[in-house]
């Protein structure tokens, strides 16, 4: 297992400074000595890796980075991934809208050699850089959404595969809206996702026989388009495919935003024993009750033992933090201290 029965509070480092400030290796020597974190979460974006040139090819010196600094820290890393593709390959393999103009922020889930091509990148992403200080999740679009909030299964394979399902005669286009979609694209949206997502995880499964979801099922921006409202039918796929494995969930909006997504992760969780990573309201929260909420509340009293710690983002855009502050690092080691603790009882 790469989680430690000790580790609760995994912290969030933002690569992409649009969205945040990138933590530097002092950073990270403060984190574990000052806070006693030993787990960063990161992300790894497909298209820096892979660009396009006369001889193609994948450049792994940034996850070597990350990688090193993590360890020069004596921490862990759990890279999110690939969270974007390549924009060079073949035109056929990305996913399109129902005008068929592409839509090149991911590979079609119905194109069969789209999924290979990004399997054989996650394998070699694996290959190179697994062990029990490194783990790669599985992530979807902005690691929130399965698809995107406007229809994106307008591609050749998708196309074929909605025909050979109702026939010629039902057109994609005449499906739904985003708020109501028909039974009919219901289902084709959740077997592709749910297919798609399992192939992915055939291949990460085998390092540490883990599975880690991050789409957010209700976030206020979604729409039925995107596919997230198969999430449930994830997990129970995962529960049949890998029934030794143990399966997390990190939920980024379980209470935060007014999103309200409680109850139906909970039930996610009860019917297929996944556990849960729970967001803490960014580093104010910690300082605050998050951590007694997660602990203390109706859900965690029931089924504890899926109640597995909380990720925090320090230094993210909706905070305005530009640097790591002392009293951020007092309040992750309250958290840590909080639910280890409460784990012991």
């Amino acid at each position: 297992m790469f989680l430690a029965d000790n580790e609760h509070v995994i912290v969030m480092n933002i690569p992409d400074k649009k969205w945040g400030v990138p933590f530097n290796l002092d950073d990270y020597k403060r984190l574990r000595d000052e806070a006693g974190v030993t787990v960063i979460h990161d992300y790894i974006y497909w298209d820096q890796i892979e660009k396009k040139s006369k001889h193609p090819r994948r450049d792994w010196e940034i996850v070597e980075g990350q990688v090193k600094m993590a360890r020069d820290a004596g921490m862990k890393v759990m890279f999110m991934s690939p969270i974007s593709v390549p924009r060079y390959l073949n035109p056929d393999w990305y996913s399109a809208y129902l005008d068929y103009s592409p839509y090149m922020g991911i590979l079609s889930f119905w194109n069969m050699e789209a999924r290979r091509y990004q399997q054989d990148f996650l394998q070699e992403f694996m290959d190179r850089f697994t062990a029990d200080d490194v783990t790669i999740c599985y992530t979807g679009y902005l690691g929130e959404h399965y698809l995107w909030n406007t229809p994106v299964y307008g591609d050749r394979a998708a196309v074929e595969a909605w025909e050979k399902k109702v026939g010629k005669s039902t057109k994609l286009a005449t499906q739904g809206t985003e708020t109501e979609i028909t039974q009919e694209l219901r289902e084709f949206i959740r077997d592709g996702v749910v297919d798609h997502l399992c192939a992915m995880q055939d291949i990460l499964v085998k390092q540490h026989n883990e599975t880690y979801d991050t789409t957010q099922p209700g976030i206020a921006n979604q729409s039925l388009f995107n596919g997230s409202f198969a999430q449930p039918d994830v997990f129970k796929a995962y529960q049949e495919r890998y029934p030794t494995a143990d399966r997390f969930y990190i939920s980024y909006t379980y209470w935060a935003c007014g999103h309200g997504n409680g109850a139906v992760i909970d039930k996610m969780m009860e019917e297929t024993g996944t556990q849960l990573i729970v967001e803490a309201a960014f580093c104010e929260g910690l300082a605050g009750q998050s951590p007694e909420m997660a602990i203390e509340g109706g859900y965690h009293k029931k089924n504890p033992h899926l109640w597995r710690g909380q990720v925090v983002a320090p230094l993210h855009r909706f905070t305005g933090h530009k640097h790591l502050e002392t009293w951020m690092l007092e309040a992750i080691k309250r958290a840590i201290n909080v639910w280890r603790e409460a784990r012991c009882k």
